[in-house]
């Protein structure tokens, strides 16, 4: 079973990341102790004004896999307004933004960061071609305001079927457990047509 379900609301990012680890070496096995130790090295320090705990960034994900072994490239589409929203507390802001910037310097030290300007979103059409380039693309998704990260494994004509480490009961799955998006819902959840931050994270 590929699924690796998160153990708490913040750490999607490590669980996504150890979905795509497994794929990538067959030897490997998601467990709780890495979900905790990825979500250490990746997270931003503050997130929202709730005090809830922090996510994990694109950037810290990529340090925290490159740092086990695994080649990566990074791409970035309006990187500089990532989660700083969602917090209206100036000093945490700038923390969150400290430690993203100081992850996205060393990122570019170890493999492939692709920044993008406004005019370039990520599409689902460069999905499709990761995917047929032999990739899972770990993919920063939207729930309304809420940030969420999955694995998108495979795709057809008409869907997305991805590996989703928040597992909702109701919500349509294959005989794999994966969840199934259609093209417009992933043009959605990808939050491109409302030009959200986007980030897309490969491993191999």
């Amino acid at each position: 079973m590929l699924i690796y379900n998160q153990t708490s609301d913040f750490t999607c990012g490590p669980s996504a990341l150890m979905m795509v680890m497994a794929i990538v070496n067959s030897n490997y096995k998601a467990n709780k102790l890495d979900e905790y130790l990825i979500w250490k090295e990746a997270n931003t320090v503050h997130m929202a004004d709730d005090g809830s705990k922090a996510g994990s960034s694109p950037q810290g994900l990529m340090l925290s896999a490159s740092k086990r072994g695994y080649k990566t490239k990074l791409v970035l589409y309006r990187h500089d307004e990532m989660f700083s929203a969602w917090t209206n507390n100036e000093a945490q802001r700038e923390i969150m933004k400290m430690i993203m910037e100081h992850d996205l310097l060393h990122a570019h030290k170890t493999d492939e960061v692709e920044m993008r300007d406004d005019a370039t979103p990520i599409t689902i059409d460069e999905v499709k071609n990761y995917i047929d380039s032999g990739y899972v693309p770990i993919v920063l998704t939207y729930e309304g305001e809420a940030a969420h990260w999955v694995c998108v494994q495979e795709y057809d004509e008409n869907n997305f079927y991805v590996l989703n480490p928040w597992f909702e009961k109701d919500f349509k799955h294959d005989d794999k457990g994966r969840d199934i998006y259609s093209n417009d819902e992933m043009l959605f959840h990808m939050g491109i047509n409302d030009k959200k931050p986007q980030a897309l994270l490969l491993c191999s």
